[in-house]
């Protein structure tokens, strides 16, 4: 499977080249406190010229007035709410050692004023040395984004998420991406390496191109149908074909194809419900019922 691979940024990064930013997706630091990330703006502007999907983040810092912060975050956006929701940075820095108030505070501000649930930084290390970590059942609301450097295939869970068994969303794995001879764009020697949990065509359903259909079937109506197991259009190929009449169970999912401008609808393979694939969406091929 390709995992989608992405970079978070900060002024620390000095001035990215974003050209050179092969990635599959990007987090940038718009807030810290009242204070605006100062290649911000840039970084914004400039990862969507190159069209790489961005979140902005901002971090939870103590003893600040959570919803003004907050409110500054969503503020600097200037309506530009990014391709992938927001994202709240909970950890330590220096004398700054927010709590699960302070955190709920801003992530509850963030998600009422821009209507997304924002994913959670924040490491297992830092979530469970607070009291009480087990029992913030409220955070599984929503998705996390963990940060643990280690060689493992997975990474360490803060205790609510792992004893709920709720996954992870964002993985960031590595704090050396330039070190390691990669070129990601970034001026500075180092820069944050990030995963995501599932494919590429999981990665697009993120990213908000998913329609759920209130009917639950699709049946076919032109002599044959093809269904492929990845929403890309290559003439003659398939990898298995539906007959006129077949009713086939939709998942909720779909995506439009902007290279054939073909809308695909994920089915249930018939007698085979872990079996999934997709098939065009044209009203000429098929009717929801």
């Amino acid at each position: 499977m390709s995992y989608p691979i992405g970079i978070d940024v900060s002024h620390h990064q000095g001035k990215m080249n974003w050209d050179k930013a092969k990635v599959d997706f990007a987090f940038i630091r718009r807030t810290f406190g009242q204070d605006v990330d100062r290649e911000f703006k840039r970084n914004w502007a400039e990862s969507k010229r190159v069209g790489i999907p961005r979140g902005a983040y901002g971090w939870v810092l103590q003893g600040q007035n959570q919803i003004e912060n907050a409110k500054f975050f969503v503020g600097q956006l200037d309506g530009d709410l990014g391709d992938l929701s927001p994202a709240v940075d909970f950890e330590k820095f220096s004398d700054s050692k927010p709590g699960f108030s302070e955190l709920r505070k801003f992530t509850e501000e963030v998600r009422r004023l821009t209507g997304r649930k924002p994913f959670i930084y924040t490491s297992q290390g830092y979530w469970n040395q607070h009291t009480g970590h087990y029992d913030q059942k409220w955070v599984l609301e929503y998705p996390l984004w963990i940060a643990n450097y280690t060689s493992l295939p997975f990474p360490k869970m803060p205790s609510v998420y792992q004893q709920n068994n709720v996954p992870w969303t964002f993985w960031q794995w590595s704090a050396e991406g330039n070190c390691k001879g990669a070129e990601y764009g970034a001026a500075s020697r180092d820069i944050d390496l990030n995963r995501f949990n599932g494919s590429q065509t999981d990665f697009k359903v993120l990213l908000g191109n998913v329609i759920i259909e209130s009917k639950e079937n699709a049946k076919i109506i032109c002599n044959f149908l093809r269904g492929r197991f990845e929403p890309v259009y290559i003439p003659g190929q398939s990898n298995v074909i539906f007959e006129q009449g077949q009713l086939l169970k939709l998942t909720g999912a779909s995506i439009k194809e902007g290279a054939s401008g073909i809308t695909w609808i994920q089915v249930e393979i018939p007698n085979c419900p872990s079996c999934k694939v997709w098939i065009s969406g044209h009203p000429n091929y098929i009717r929801i019922e």
